[in-house]
């Protein structure tokens, strides 16, 4: 449910106007692509989602085991954030 809630929201700021990708570049895993979004020129996607609850900030480290019962995780879960790292 988490997941649905910040994929909607990441789809509905994604509409909301023009995209823009900065300091892109190559990340080592899969060929994925890493890049800063900001949508309508200076809103940044990152701060929208995280200051929403729909995320929140990685740096570095090992990923939240999202089913161990952690009050982390559960911290998380219940305010419907999604994509955190320890």
């Amino acid at each position: 449910m988490a997941g649905q809630s910040a994929k909607r929201r990441a789809e509905t700021l994604l509409r909301s106007g023009p995209v823009t990708l900065l300091d892109v570049e190559a990340d080592k895993y899969f060929g994925r692509v890493l890049a800063k979004v900001h949508i309508g020129g200076t809103v940044s996607m990152t701060e929208v989602m995280i200051g929403e609850n729909y995320a929140l900030p990685y740096h570095g480290g090992r990923r939240i085991d999202w089913c161990d019962g952690s009050a982390q995780a559960g911290r998380v879960i219940d305010r419907t954030t999604v994509g955190a790292t320890r």
